[in-house]
């Protein structure tokens, strides 16, 4: 994995690069009394950056892949953390994933609202990130997109313990099965980017699913009070390959 990248770095010009201006006015966000964090996220999503960042719009840029995947996720208490401008929950160790053979441990995994992945120019009103790290720090990190529907049982199981005031922490009350989250299809997007927060850092996996899941209005709206918009705006591919994987091998 890269080195993180310091936020001087990314504001010094990494030239040729550069975001497109597009998206979120950091100060229109400001003004509508968001946190300090999420104006300066705002703002750092307009840095220049180097050639693999994320997000994306997700078209596929090669024929169809194979790879391995198997996730390795049991239920478990989680501890909710409301940091502002996301809910994040740190998973209970032991939960991991396997990719073509090599095993990256789930840390922790939070929301944008709306989604920062496009698929084929499609947005979404929310996006899952399950984040998760080897042994040896590389970063992978599956995505996983919602759409309005059906209430979503695992955010139901978690949602009501989110704590209000910003900085807030508490344990969930009910044990939460990620495997639930999942969609039932597990054909999905695989690709080479970055952190989509600061500091950006390069040398990340993504998976994203090309099906997404259901979830209600309500819950929606629930992860929008408190976290605003926290999307980041779309990077250039800058000549990536974005693999289709249809039939994960297990």
């Amino acid at each position: 994995m890269l080195a993180a990248i310091s936020i001087a770095v990314l504001c010094g010009c990494l030239k040729p690069a550069k975001p497109s201006a597009k998206g979120v006015n950091s100060a229109a966000v400001a003004a509508t009394g968001e946190s300090h964090t999420k104006a300066e996220n705002c703002k750092m999503a307009y840095c220049n950056e180097q050639y693999r960042q994320s997000p994306i719009n997700l078209e596929p840029t090669d024929s169809l892949s194979r790879h391995a995947l198997v996730f390795q996720y049991v239920p478990s208490h989680e501890i909710i953390e409301n940091l502002g401008h996301t809910v994040k929950l740190h998973y209970k160790q032991g939960n991991r994933l396997s990719f073509d053979g090599i095993d990256y441990d789930l840390v922790q995994f939070h929301f944008h609202t709306p989604s920062e992945h496009r698929l084929q120019g499609t947005p979404f009103p929310m996006e899952l990130h399950l984040v998760h790290q080897s042994t040896d720090s590389a970063y992978l990190v599956v995505g996983v997109l919602f759409v309005e529907g059906r209430e979503n049982e695992v955010l139901s199981r978690f949602i009501r313990d989110i704590p209000r005031a910003e900085g807030g922490r508490k344990t969930s009350k009910n044990v939460v099965d990620l495997n639930s989250a999942l969609p039932k299809n597990k054909r999905f997007y695989l690709y080479a980017g970055s952190l989509t927060t600061p500091p950006f850092t390069e040398g990340v996996r993504w998976i994203v699913f090309k099906e997404p899941t259901e979830c209600a209005a309500a819950q929606i709206n629930a992860f929008r009070e408190i976290e605003g918009f926290n999307a980041r705006a779309l990077q250039a591919l800058n000549q990536r390959i974005v693999e289709v994987v249809e039939s994960p091998q297990k």
